[in-house]
């Protein structure tokens, strides 16, 4: 197994993985991780690939996503997408995606990772219930128990408090989160 940034290139076998990923999901995330890719939020040193004797498997996006806060806005990043396909899952490339990204997101200007899901899966890794952490949910399809915060060395405690807000094609495809 290797996990590495995605090349720039290989955008068509990454939207592969995404398909596979989630051929059981509604059919709408694909456009949903579509338009995050060619949306100016796109990092691209934040989208991760786990590759297994060269074939992509899975596939981690960070996204860009400002958090209103009662002194301006800050960054933060969003887990935007985050997939291995069926047939290797339970077998470590999730982790293995979420902790390479987890680092690189480290060393950038942005002050925490948000993440919707389960609890109980982001929580191994060190994001806690963003309310607790002063950041609500941006939505109020998103309760609050499934939005989830991982501070960063930049997050400051008084500062990175607020409402993050996300892009608008969040809601334009429809796509329910947490998935």
């Amino acid at each position: 197994m290797r996990i590495r940034q995605q090349h720039s290139d290989e955008w068509p076998a990454v939207l592969d993985v995404v398909r596979r990923s989630f051929a059981d999901a509604d059919h709408r995330f694909v456009e949903l991780v579509e338009r995050i890719h060619n949306s100016p939020d796109f990092v691209e040193q934040l989208s991760y690939v786990a590759e297994v004797n060269h074939e992509l498997l899975g596939n981690i996006i960070l996204s860009k996503v400002p958090l209103h806060t009662q002194r301006g806005v800050v960054q933060a990043r969003l887990v935007a997408e985050f997939g291995v396909v069926p047939e290797h899952r339970h077998h470590g490339l999730g982790s293995a995606l979420l902790r390479s990204v987890l680092r690189s997101a480290e060393n950038g200007m942005a002050s925490m990772v948000l993440a919707a899901g389960s609890p109980s899966y982001y929580q191994r890794f060190g994001f806690r219930q963003s309310t607790d952490l002063g950041v609500s949910s941006p939505s109020a399809a998103i309760p609050d128990q499934h939005f989830l915060m991982m501070p960063l060395p930049q997050y400051d405690p008084v500062v990175d408090r607020g409402r993050p807000e996300l892009p608008s094609y969040f809601a334009e495809t429809g796509v329910k989160w947490p998935r």
